[in-house]
């Protein structure tokens, strides 16, 4: 029941925004998210408008390490594996 749930709240999203609003959530929460909170902050992310230069993106990194950067690149990889789960398990 609760993927069910998860695939019926975010499963008209945009993949990008998806990832985007959990990449957030992770980065400044200490609970787990509800289906709702992801779906809040990703239609805001997709009622941004597009930033003309990358430097003014709020999203962007600043001054972090490699290791930073290896550490959010596996829960990248593990959010989007756990996105394909949830879209196979649609089906």
């Amino acid at each position: 029941m609760g993927i069910a749930n998860w695939i019926d709240v975010l499963g008209d999203l945009p993949k990008q925004a998806v990832d985007d609003a959990i990449t957030e959530w992770l980065r400044g929460e200490t609970k787990r998210p509800t289906p709702a909170d992801i779906r809040l902050r990703a239609k805001r992310r997709i009622a941004q408008p597009e930033l003309s230069k990358p430097d003014d993106s709020p999203f962007r990194p600043l001054d972090v390490s490699p290791e930073e950067l290896a550490r959010r690149r596996d829960v990248g990889e593990t959010m989007a594996n756990v996105y394909k789960f949830l879209r196979k398990m649609q089906e």
